[in-house]
């Protein structure tokens, strides 16, 4: 999470059973419901697997240990199959987690002066967890003025392609599920 804001994490178990899980800041949720993926960047960069039933770690990655520049990550990912994506420092990263190892698979690099605010919101959008789908607020993040957001297509060799520019609205241009899109 951006700026090292740590948040506990609460698991709702029934009606007046609140547990905690922890420190940290939820990324995604498996496809099965049974684990979370956190970030927990409060003292360095690092990502865990976590059972939701136990609160058990399953896997752990600590990001400097991967050479790579990505030192934060931001809420509202997605995960599909064994693939994990979510907003990073330079753009996107891409998590495998497989036989309990959680590793970094891919980070995908956008212009952070065109993209300041980087990727938001990402999510799969084919079967293989091949392509990625986020979008893009334009403009300075300090300014008072709107800015117009972009969608972002982005492959895995790290090819993205924008759509048109369009007016910030309240409502999220790219379709989350726990974000419902009205009809």
């Amino acid at each position: 999470m951006g700026g090292n804001e740590r948040l506990d994490l609460l698991v709702l178990d029934g009606p007046g059973r609140v547990r905690e899980l922890g420190p940290g800041s939820l990324i995604a949720v498996s496809p099965d419901g049974t684990k979370a993926f956190v970030d927990d960047t409060a003292t360095r960069p690092q990502v865990r697997v976590l059972d939701l039933a136990t609160g058990v770690e399953v896997a752990r990655l600590d990001l400097d240990a991967t050479g790579t520049q990505v030192d934060w990550l931001l809420y509202a990912g997605d995960w599909q199959g064994d693939s994990i994506v979510a907003s990073a420092g330079p753009g996107l990263a891409l998590f495998r987690f497989t036989g309990g190892t959680l590793r970094l698979a891919h980070v995908i690099a956008v212009d952070p002066d065109r993209y300041r605010q980087g990727v938001l919101e990402p999510r799969f959008t084919t079967a293989d967890q091949g392509e990625v789908v986020g979008w893009a607020p334009l403009g300075d993040p300090d300014s008072d003025e709107t800015a117009p957001t972009v969608a972002l297509r982005c492959t895995l060799d790290g090819h993205c392609a924008a759509g048109r520019p369009h007016p910030q609205r309240s409502v999220h241009p790219i379709s989350n599920p726990s974000r419902p899109l009205a009809r």
